[in-house]
């Protein structure tokens, strides 16, 4: 059984989209839009409704975790579907992750359609380039299993046994971050909880597996996992290779009245932790960090995010500030900020083959160039950092979220196709998309990118 049992295609009238409050999306009359314009040959006029079909069993809920895009521009969703809760702990409900496959063209794949019984409590995805489907999960037992499909959507057998690998660790862990490492491996970072009592004590970890679902034995000392720890609580986010090593984001949240500090800890090829560095607003107790992109010249971008504005820092290969950026090597962005309240924290930038960044986040006090509060804003620069102008204009573009009624936590995927389309999960909070049951409504929608080969 697939993620979604239907695809729901929207028609552009005026009485259907202002009810779902899509109306925003309605581009211009041509199938090919312009680059920062929403593709209206992509499903029912650039939207498709990717929300997951509800649980079979009894009541309960579901909702899409992750996404990753395929060599093919289609679009993998991870959803998480729980049923009631088990027993008398409601902690601990009963579910299942179904993974959908939706085309480039917008269409439902039902042929591929994997499910795993677990009760996750967050989930990750990706897509190797053997177009083997990974998703990582986080149990209610406090160990993270990893399953790998192959094209077909069925188990691969060369995977861990029968596709399948559970780690575990000295404590509880929750999932962070999934990729997909250089030869087919994998890299997974996640915060491991060893102690419940207060001051209670939480590390970043990072685990590496071999194309076969295999500890890595040159990493961390023949575990495959390596650790950031400090006397604090040390929370892991999102993670990437650059240039040989591994950069992990971390949070240390120190005692009351204490900012938190937000790091990039940069780990050798053996696990080693070989240094770490603090972006701009790194020790601000409401700023939290983003992706980290590898830049096309081999250095990276970091992306920090306050209540209302986004800081994005280029570094060079040598992990010093890439002046030649902004202003001494930061672009600042009032207005907008990379909200995510996905479970499992979704990336919401990401790079084209082209070197070029595209960005979406939500609006939040001060709307950017006219964008209102609670809308979608899906931007685009160039690798040097500047606007790129070929997008939009140089403008954001502003989708408006359904239902958003003043709310500012709608939640954003975002994934580049190899052409260089954009795909965003949109969720809708307006409670009568669907049912009128009170559940969110998911939405897919893609936005012409142009040729990846501009500048």
């Amino acid at each position: 059984m697939g993620l979604a049992g239907r695809q729901r295609v929207w028609f552009c009238s005026v009485t259907v989209l202002a009810a779902i409050g899509l109306g925003a999306l309605c581009g211009h009359a041509s199938a090919r839009a312009a680059p920062g314009h929403v593709d209206r040959g992509f499903g029912g006029h650039g939207v498709v409704d990717v929300t997951p079909a509800p649980p079979t069993g009894g009541p309960g809920y579901s909702t899409p975790e992750a996404m990753a895009v395929g060599p093919h521009g289609e679009a993998f969703i991870v959803g998480n579907v729980r049923r009631n809760c088990s027993g008398a702990d409601p902690c601990h409900p009963v579910g299942e992750l179904r993974v959908a496959k939706y085309l480039a063209s917008g269409r439902l794949e039902p042929a591929f359609a994997p499910v795993v019984d677990i009760a996750a409590r967050s989930a990750q995805i990706a897509v190797d380039h053997e177009r083997r489907v990974v998703v990582a999960a986080a149990d209610g037992n406090g160990d993270l299993d990893v399953f790998r499909f192959l094209p077909n959507g069925n188990p691969d057998p060369g995977f861990g046994t029968a596709g399948e690998v559970t780690l575990v660790g000295t404590g509880d862990l929750s999932l962070s971050d999934l990729v997909v490492a250089p030869g087919g491996g994998l890299l997974l970072s996640a915060s491991m909880r060893t102690s419940f009592s207060y001051p209670s004590d939480v590390m970043a970890v990072a685990f590496r597996l071999t194309a076969v679902g295999a500890p890595d034995p040159g990493f961390g000392g023949f575990a495959g996992v390596s650790a950031f720890d400090t006397p604090e609580e040390d929370f892991a986010g999102e993670t990437a290779f650059a240039h040989g090593q591994i950069v992990l984001a971390t949070t240390t949240e120190r005692p009351c009245c204490e900012p938190r500090e937000q790091s990039l800890v940069r780990f050798g090829r053996t696990g080693r932790v070989v240094g770490s560095i603090h972006p701009p607003g790194s020790m601000d107790s409401f700023t939290y960090l983003g992706p980290i992109l590898v830049k096309s010249d081999g250095g990276v971008w970091v992306f920090s995010s306050s209540r209302s504005s986004l800081t994005i820092t280029a570094y060079r290969r040598n992990w010093h500030k890439d002046s030649r950026v902004g202003r001494r090597g930061s672009i600042h962005l009032a207005g907008l900020a990379l909200r995510s309240y996905v479970s499992g924290g979704v990336a919401t930038a990401a790079s084209d083959a082209a070197g070029r960044l595209v960005i979406a986040g939500v609006s939040q006090l001060h709307p950017p160039q006219g964008c209102s509060r609670s809308r979608v804003v899906v931007l685009r620069r160039r690798p040097s950092g500047r606007v790129d102008r070929s997008f939009h204009g140089g403008s954001p573009l502003c989708i408006r979220v359904p239902g958003d009624r003043g709310k500012t936590d709608a939640n954003v995927a975002l994934g580049v196709q190899p052409g260089g389309g954009i795909l965003i999960l949109v969720e809708s909070s307006y409670p009568c998309v669907r049912s009128c049951n009170g559940m969110p409504g998911y939405f897919l929608v893609r936005i012409q990118g142009g040729s990846v080969r501009s500048r």
